[in-house]
């Protein structure tokens, strides 16, 4: 399908950093650019789940079946989130970082979706620490900061598991995303956020990127409420002071062209760490 795609540097971008003059999630001053968007499904025919998130960096799973109408839908939704990303490390040593209390919940009919494409990202141990503690918990921060100084531990990888919360929808600003293998080193643009609350008043950074007709935007038209989309944020090295490599590039996307009858899409979304271990 065709959509609108906010959130793009011009291509002669020659900048190395940007910080949106209006916010980082709407960022309303960049220009729009219209995108070929594919259904991502027919990937899944040749690729297990491990391989197809290696590759484009994210991939799709299935859990049981859950609906914001049920009381305990945050508890639900993250048992499944948790065993989603543990199962994706079948042969390694790690351990996983999580709390279920931290859960986003966007109403795509209210507003609540991000259509500023963007990429998570850390430059380092130190300011994934501040980012935490302003987003979770400055207690939450502490403890990540402990366990990833632990010797044993090599590498950090941050993932985040997005899915539906009811079963009758129309699919107004699905999730778009774009495939790892499509983006060139020299298409990324470093970004910059202030932190309100920031504990050692030092901003934080993500990632932006220039407009390239070839970036491979992709989608999971049609998502059922026990499906969850897992991608990766970004990934912290021990020893470094960048992550290995970025993350999956994503936004909201703008399909508001086509015609709706039924409820607007709820969905949630949890960030799973992984301690990865020699």
């Amino acid at each position: 399908m065709r959509a609108r795609i906010r959130g793009y540097l011009p291509e002669d971008f020659s900048g190395t950093e940007y910080q949106s003059s209006s916010d980082n999630f709407h960022c309303s001053e960049l220009p729009v650019f219209d995108c070929e968007v594919r259904d991502a499904r027919p990937d899944l025919d040749s690729l297990s789940p491990q391989q197809m998130l290696e590759r484009s960096g994210f991939t799709l799973l299935t859990g049981s079946r859950v609906n914001e109408t049920h009381p305990d839908f945050r508890d639900l939704a993250f048992a499944d989130a948790y065993a989603a990303v543990h199962s994706l490390f079948p042969e390694q040593r790690f351990e996983l970082f999580a709390n279920p209390q931290y859960i986003t919940v966007r109403r795509s009919g209210e507003g609540e979706v991000v259509p500023c494409l963007h990429s998570d990202y850390s430059l380092s141990a130190q300011e994934y620490w501040r980012t935490l503690a302003c987003f979770t918990s400055a207690a939450n921060a502490d403890d990540w900061k402990r366990d990833f100084a632990r010797p044993d531990v090599r590498s950090y990888r941050v993932f985040n598991v997005w899915r539906i919360l009811q079963s009758d929808y129309d699919d107004f600003m699905p999730l778009g995303l774009i495939r790892r293998s499509s983006v060139q080193p020299e298409d990324i643009v470093l970004g910059r956020e202030d932190l309100p609350g920031s504990p050692d008043g030092q901003a934080s950074t993500f990632l932006r990127l220039r407009h390239k007709p070839n970036h491979d935007w992709v989608y999971f038209p049609r998502m059922q409420d026990h499906e969850m989309i897992v991608f990766q944020s970004f990934a912290l090295e021990k020893g470094g002071d960048s992550p290995a490599w970025p993350g999956c590039f994503h936004a909201a996307i703008d399909n508001s062209s086509s015609t709706f009858t039924k409820p607007s899409r709820v969905s949630c979304e949890y960030r799973i760490g992984v301690y990865l271990s020699d």
